[in-house]
Formats: structure tokens, sequence, C-alpha cells
């Protein structure tokens, strides 16, 4: 469900863009107040991708992820396990792939993760 905000209502979209209702249990309230509260709601991470490899198991079987270390916007370390990531269909990934296959070794913390976790 994605909660859109339009110039001086707040919409529930459904699963498809030409369903759009007003939710009447919600107080309208001016776009800028709410621009400020998901701005405000927004979590904001730089991560970097390591040569650090794990499995996850889950419910539906094993998959590989590298973890990836970074820092939050007000500086707090936190780590990843990226299992997929792509470009754009259509925009040009020549400098992606490049960067993606520069990995750094990771962090004392991150080299103490277990090989293989159930998640």
């Amino acid at each position: 469900m994605i909660i859109a905000v339009t110039s001086t209502v707040l919409f529930e979209v459904a699963d498809t863009p030409t369903t759009m209702r007003e939710l009447p249990t919600l107080r309208v309230e001016p776009v800028d107040v709410w621009r400020r509260r998901l701005e405000f709601a927004l979590m904001k991470v730089t991560l970097e991708n390591t040569d650090k490899i794990v499995e996850l198991e889950t419910a539906t079987g094993r998959v590989a992820a590298r973890v990836w270390e970074g820092t939050t916007a007000n500086g707090i370390a936190c780590h990843a396990y990226i299992t997929r990531i792509a470009v754009a269909e259509g925009d040009d990934a020549t400098e992606f792939a490049r960067d993606l296959a520069e990995q750094r070794k990771p962090s004392a913390a991150v080299a103490a993760i277990p090989a293989r976790l159930i998640i």
C-alpha cells in the first residue's frame, strides 16, 4: 500500500495506480506538514560492498548474500545482506558494474559474522 500526498489531500493507493480513494479516517493537513513528516521518517544509509559473502538459510531455501557495510546519515554504523542489486533497465550499467567489482575488506565485526545464517 502506498500513501500518496497531493497538493491538499492524502490518498491511499491500491496495487494499481488507477484505483485511488480518499482516506476518510485520516486528517487532511497541508501537504507541507506531511512532507516534513515523511522526510523525518526516511532513513538514509550509505553502503560499501565488501568481499564477505554469507549464505542465508530462509524458509524457502538458501541464498548467497554479500555483506555491505555503511553508516546512517547520523553516523551509526550498520551492515546489510544484499542478495540482488541491479540497474534500471535502459540505464548504462558500465560504471555501476565497474564500481560493484571493487570490494573492500570487511571490518573486524563483519568479518566475524558466520558464513551461514538462519533467517
